[in-house]
């Protein structure tokens, strides 16, 4: 995990907490991504290093859409390569925790 990623999640981690849940996250070392979720709330998100150095954005999650592929069978990768529009939708960093109450 970069040190930029490292430092956003402590960020949103505090956010969340004056928002009222905690934040987990999961970092999926092999695809260099972190999902960031509100268990509760059944919402996630993730974050990746962008082309740029230090570059880091956002995904939303369509968590009920991505479970239905799932279970239909779809892999992650197909997800990403062919689904990418319905599953996956870019959002700014600073509406992470407002996507995720």
């Amino acid at each position: 995990m970069t040190k930029g990623i490292a430092n956003l999640i402590l960020k949103l981690k505090k956010e969340a907490v004056e928002e009222g849940f905690n934040l987990k996250w999961i970092e999926i070392k092999s695809d260099n991504i972190v999902i960031l979720a509100n268990e509760g709330k059944h919402k996630a998100c993730f974050l990746s290093k962008g082309d740029i150095k230090g570059e880091i954005i956002g995904y939303e999650i369509n968590v009920k859409k991505f479970l239905w592929a799932e279970e239909e069978g779809f892999t992650v990768e197909y997800m990403v390569e062919q689904m990418a529009e319905e599953v996956f939708q870019i959002i700014d960093l600073d509406e992470i925790i407002d996507h995720l109450k």
